[in-house]
């Protein structure tokens, strides 16, 4: 079997490379290292290829997503060195801008975001055209995730599925604990610029309790 047989030849590698906490470090040398030791093994020069190259890249990316889930269940650490169950601590600084946007810059573990909060009327809301009915939404929230911020280039265009991930994903922690619009009625609109990213980084007005919407898969 081709899984077994690369995992035979660079399973020791890979562990090693995700103990490894710093993300470009890891992928810099210690993945990259792993994965031409696998090319080398199965495209010699002067040779004819047994297999098709998408192919062991493939079966060497899947190895990768296993490995990483086998330090967790083994050691019971992430890459980072914490637990299954305890977020990174978060460093949060805000200001107040020219337009009564509120500023903020968040930085839990390498990850960073500038996100603009602006309070809007009734005026602001957004009109909502669902499958059921029609209505308006009075808490809106935009998330961009640039190719710069995980150290890649790439066509900036529309609005990718990992943006719309994880901005669902923060969207729907921070939504149920807003105050109810008898209490706060404006219409508050937040765009979160992530400029650097080594994790999760779906993470102003008063909120009713703390929202948390860190990406901490759960391993049976």
């Amino acid at each position: 079997m081709l899984e077994k047989e690369i995992l035979g030849l660079i399973e020791t590698d890979l562990r090693a490379a995700y103990a490894i906490p710093v993300k470009q470090d890891r992928y810099d040398a210690a993945v990259g290292k792993a994965k031409d030791k696998v090319m080398a093994h199965y495209f010699p020069e002067g040779q004819e290829p047994k297999y098709d190259k998408l192919r062991i890249a493939g079966v060497f990316k899947e190895l990768e997503a296993k490995i990483v889930r086998w330090n967790i269940l083994d050691t019971g650490k992430r890459i980072d060195g914490r637990d299954s169950r305890n977020r990174a601590p978060d460093h949060r600084r805000s200001r107040r801008a020219a337009a009564r946007p509120r500023l903020g810059a968040v930085h839990p573990r390498r990850n960073q975001a500038m996100v603009v909060t602006t309070l809007g009327t009734g005026e602001d809301e957004q009109y909502i055209d669902s499958c059921r009915a029609t209505y308006k939404e009075q808490f809106l929230l935009h998330y961009n995730f640039p190719p710069y911020s995980v150290g890649e280039t790439g066509r900036m265009g529309g609005t990718k599925r990992r943006e719309i991930g994880h901005g669902k994903l923060a969207w729907r922690a921070i939504h149920p604990v807003l105050p109810p619009h008898h209490e706060f009625p404006y219409t508050v609109r937040v765009v979160s610029e992530i400029t650097e990213s080594n994790g999760s980084s779906s993470d102003g007005i008063g909120l009713r309790r703390l929202a948390s919407a860190d990406g901490m898969p759960a391993f049976p």
